[in-house]
């Protein structure tokens, strides 16, 4: 999928480090660097990182310090052969990375197929699975954690310009066939086996079992209608969500328009139209 990108760190103006990830990996940094001197404080000995002391010295010294992304919208193949190209406009000793134009990186595709398959190896162990799955659920049931991870996903997200780099990469990962096979033969299998469905099915009937989670998507589909007024005024005369589509019919809205506002496909609206004995148009 296209949503890699290189980033560069900037010292005073000057670039000190380039590399490529996805995500949150441009601020991955910062954050290392903090825990590296809370640790050392704490007296803990810490091995010397050629990056991450110079920058915790830059941050000491109050220096400008800028991280900006200068390509986006790239597969990870194409990310690791940019990564080096920007590493070879800059004389090594300017630059504060571990690595230089000329350092073997182990990010192909042979190296990739071999953790991958180490990896499938060792989670082929029962024991060792539900291990993980419990150390990922407790990890992730920690309110004070989801409450800071919502607050920073909204805080992102409220950023015009992260949200259009992230909608402009699914979309251009999107538009490549193979991407778009991959994705739908993935889907199709996980959906054909019994025990995920049930699974799916019983996560999703908890959910919807619980009035704040309720109260929540109904607060969350009004606001994304709002912006329609016939659309709005066809959702509360519903009686219930199907019979959303024949207020929206009879409001005069066209398939297309629904499909735009409730950010699904035409086919989609077409087939709930279908059950609901609404003449299959889309005009």
């Amino acid at each position: 999928m296209s949503i890699c990108y290189i980033y560069v760190y900037e010292i005073d103006g000057v670039v000190r480090y380039i590399g490529r990830g996805r995500g949150r990996r441009i601020l991955h940094h910062l954050a290392a660097v903090q825990k590296r001197s809370l640790s050392r404080a704490s007296g803990a000995a810490l091995r010397p990182h050629r990056f991450y002391d110079r920058l915790e010295n830059a941050i000491q010294s109050n220096a400008k310090i800028v991280g900006r992304m200068i390509h986006v919208g790239l597969t990870g193949d194409q990310a690791a052969a940019m990564e080096m190209q920007e590493i070879r406009k800059y004389p090594p000793e300017e630059l504060w990375n571990t690595i230089t134009a000329s350092t073997p990186r182990i990010c192909d595709a042979e190296w990739r197929a071999r953790q991958s398959a180490g990896a499938k190896l060792i989670m082929a162990d029962p024991d060792r699975r539900r291990a993980v799955s419990a150390k990922l659920k407790s990890y992730n049931d920690d309110p004070v954690l989801r409450q800071r991870k919502a607050e920073e996903t909204r805080k992102r997200w409220a950023d015009p310009a992260h949200r259009e780099m992230r909608i402009q990469a699914q979309r251009r990962a999107f538009a490549e066939p193979a991407e778009k096979a991959r994705k739908r033969d993935a889907t199709t299998k996980s959906w054909t086996d019994p025990q995920t469905r049930a699974k799916r099915a019983a996560g999703l009937s908890a959910a919807l079992a619980g009035p704040d989670y309720r109260a929540k998507l109904s607060v969350l589909q009004r606001e994304r209608l709002s912006g329609f007024p016939a659309i709005g005024r066809a959702w509360w005369a519903a009686e219930s969500r199907l019979d959303l589509l024949r207020c929206l019919r009879e409001a005069g809205i066209t398939y297309p328009q629904i499909a735009e506002r409730l950010g699904t496909s035409v086919s989609r609206v077409a087939t709930m139209a279908r059950r609901l004995g609404i003449k299959p148009t889309v005009a």
